[in-house]
């Protein structure tokens, strides 16, 4: 069993983060000790990194509760992300390809843009 710290140390999620899953109910503890201190197994640790994973994709906490839960399909979830990343790009590429035939100055700054 991992004490709250030792559970952010190993999963590189801060101990605030960890305390805000628990009280929305994202990720309960396995169990308390007598004095009432959170304790977290494996199984506690593993959700914690797919948390962490969906996070990090963009998923919000609404998305990730029901991929947990098994309501939301994860390659569902995936796809709508990916889709949600390409409408960002895409103003951007044109952008990129509109300014690529030299640099430019951009707010007093010397800038040239490149299509990737």
């Amino acid at each position: 069993m991992y004490s709250i710290g030792a559970l952010a140390r190993r999963s590189g999620v801060s101990v605030k983060v960890i305390r805000y899953y628990g009280n929305i109910g994202l990720l309960p503890p396995a169990g308390t000790t007598e004095a009432g201190y959170r304790r977290y197994g494996d199984a506690e640790l593993a959700r914690l990194h797919q948390i962490a994973i969906l996070r990090f994709l963009g998923a919000s906490l609404h998305q990730i509760r029901q991929v947990l839960a098994r309501e939301e399909d994860l390659a569902g979830l995936l796809s709508a992300q990916a889709r949600a990343v390409d409408a960002e790009i895409e103003p951007s590429a044109r952008t990129a390809k509109r300014h690529s035939s030299g640099p430019t100055v951009v707010g007093g700054r010397f800038v040239i843009y490149m299509a990737f």
